[in-house]
């Protein structure tokens, strides 16, 4: 599961947002979000969905390593995220 980790750790240095961001977004612990774009656990879909969500892509552009198309497209639309984020 290693493009896992590489598509959402991609996404999260794209947006300039630390793992604390999202895992604070997420409303799990640091630890949990680290294993999860690590790839050592998987996430409830919910939790994909709320990634998927604000990166602006679907659970499967998250997931596909054919995905890395997406990835410059995105980014301009997460910017506006990021402000929520830091609330």
């Amino acid at each position: 599961m290693a493009f896992i980790e590489n598509k959402l750790k991609g996404y999260r240095q794209a947006a300039d947002l630390k793992q604390a961001d999202l895992a604070n977004y997420l409303k799990i612990t640091v630890r949990h979000y680290q294993a999860i774009e690590t790839g050592t656990s998987d996430g409830s879909l919910k939790l994909w969905m709320k990634l998927s969500k604000l990166f602006n892509t679907s659970i499967n552009g998250l997931l596909e390593q054919d995905a890395d198309a997406n990835l410059l497209v995105n980014v301009e639309k997460i910017i506006p995220n990021k402000i929520i984020l830091q609330h």
